[in-house]
């Protein structure tokens, strides 16, 4: 074998060892809502998938802004984001918040309020083990 089939023999198999080390890892097409106040409002939804590189794994992010929905100010509630897989079984995943533009957990954010037409975005990220449909996230507010 000369040197060039050598190396395209060794590149094929490459290519085919790499192609099974990311699996597949979808984002959900439908993202409900449940609140348990009037007092807020989540909008602006995106999800979508990063990574699948050899350096890193593959997650599902889902962003989102919560906010005030009243006349009156409010505080940042709890955020709780699950996301439901193909086979039935859920996982939660507690987001990041963002206010002033710093990012932060809910318990460094927990005293701050939102002033009416104000939000906080949020930030979920999904680490999945291995291949995974994601077929269905909700963001509950306050519960």
């Amino acid at each position: 074998m000369d040197r060039y089939t050598r190396a395209a023999v060794v590149l094929v198999a490459l290519a085919a060892l790499l192609a099974g080390c990311s699996g597949s890892i979808t984002a959900p097409e439908r993202v409900d809502v449940a609140t348990d106040s009037d007092a807020y409002e989540v909008r602006d939804v995106q999800t979508w998938t990063s990574g699948s590189t050899t350096e890193y794994k593959t997650q599902v992010v889902l962003t989102a802004t919560v906010a005030s929905a009243g006349d009156d100010a409010v505080p940042v509630p709890p955020v709780d984001v699950r996301f439901t897989f193909a086979n039935g079984t859920t996982r939660s995943v507690e987001p990041t918040y963002e206010l002033e533009r710093r990012t932060r957990s809910f318990d460094a954010v927990a005293n701050e309020t939102l002033d009416p037409g104000d939000g906080a975005s949020i930030r979920a990220i999904l680490d999945p083990d291995g291949s995974v449909e994601v077929t269905n996230a909700t963001v509950r507010v306050g519960q």
